[in-house]
């Protein structure tokens, strides 16, 4: 695997060693100044890897305890298939959505992307009133299905990755990223820089923000210093349109709710600013998911504050306290 590391890891495309002074064979790294064979192109798709094993058909206890669940419908995604499930709180299945990246793509050496073999399932779902469905394969480009999982259209030559949402005006937001050279953080090569990509409701694009761009552009360029030279910089894993119902100008509706993994940071952006206009770090670290519940408190997926361990948090959105 690209991502494994250790002394015995075996090389990036088979390439010798590292020499001394460079990261461990193995490791992520800056191959090619520029980067002619497209490594990290291919590495900032490879997104995670599928499971080697099949889910075991396990059977068990189910108690419904109906004052502990929230009323409603959810709509899932897992890592099983190109598919998702509508179910009701008793689990029973009320619609599916399924349709393979392949019968649609059938070429994996399309430009841009030089790997075979990729996670083919769904990263995300977003869920149309009408029963349609937009769904996106991690790392590789999503697709628009109607009610019967029929085509409508797709994205296939951007590594979208992570998470999406759709405004209220119909525009779809997503995550991409591409490798760059970005002289402040690196000056030897290119590194793997994360942008927000804006859709209209056809799927042609209507803008391109960078995340990086953001930070330089807000008081909050200082964090530029704390961050890797290399690879993937910032991994960010989360894109929510934030609605109305918020007071705080930061937190206005259409500014961006987006978490930075590998900076262990949270923040708001301003996309016609274009510029980082709220921004925190805490006791977290690695997380997933914040979700605003007023302008004072968040709830957080804190993936590994506590080492081997995963919690939820609530916080205060001024100091970070944990509430």
């Amino acid at each position: 695997l690209l991502a494994c590391s250790g002394s015995d890891a075996p090389t990036q495309r088979g390439r010798a060693k590292a020499a001394p002074g460079e990261p461990a064979a193995g490791r992520f790294r800056p191959l090619d100044r520029e980067d002619p064979d497209g490594d990290l192109q291919a590495l900032a798709a490879l997104g995670y890897v599928d499971g080697t094993r099949p889910p075991p058909n396990e059977a068990g206890a189910t108690v419904l305890a109906p004052e502990k669940i929230q009323a409603g419908l959810n709509l899932y995604v897992s890592g099983q298939g190109p598919e998702a499930h509508l179910i009701d709180r008793d689990g029973q299945v009320l619609h599916k959505w399924a349709y393979d990246w392949f019968a649609q793509w059938p070429d994996p050496r399309r430009p841009g992307k030089r790997t075979k073999v990729f996670p083919n399932h769904w990263r995300r779902a977003h869920l149309y009133e009408n029963g349609d469905l937009l769904v996106m394969w991690g790392g590789q480009g999503m697709a628009k299905l109607d009610k019967d999982s029929q085509f409508q259209w797709g994205v296939a030559d951007r590594n979208l990755h992570h998470d999406l949402d759709v405004a209220p005006d119909g525009s779809i937001w997503v995550l991409d990223r591409k490798p760059m050279r970005i002289p402040a953080l690196s000056a030897v090569g290119k590194v793997v820089m994360d942008t927000i990509v804006v859709l209209e409701p056809d799927g042609t694009v209507r803008d391109e923000i960078s995340v990086f761009d953001c930070f330089q552009n807000s008081l909050y360029s200082d964090q530029i210093l704390l961050m890797p030279s290399r690879g993937d910089v910032l991994h960010t894993n989360t894109l929510t349109v934030l609605p109305e119902g918020f007071s705080a100008p930061e937190f206005k509706a259409g500014n961006l709710l987006v978490s930075f993994r590998h900076t262990d940071g949270i923040g708001v952006i301003d996309p016609e600013k274009r510029s980082l206009v709220w921004y925190m770090k805490g006791s977290w670290n690695a997380q997933h998911q914040p979700v605003l519940l007023s302008d004072e408190r968040m709830l957080l997926f804190d993936n590994r504050g506590l080492g081997e361990r995963s919690r939820v948090l609530e916080l205060e959105t001024r100091t970070g306290d944990i509430t």
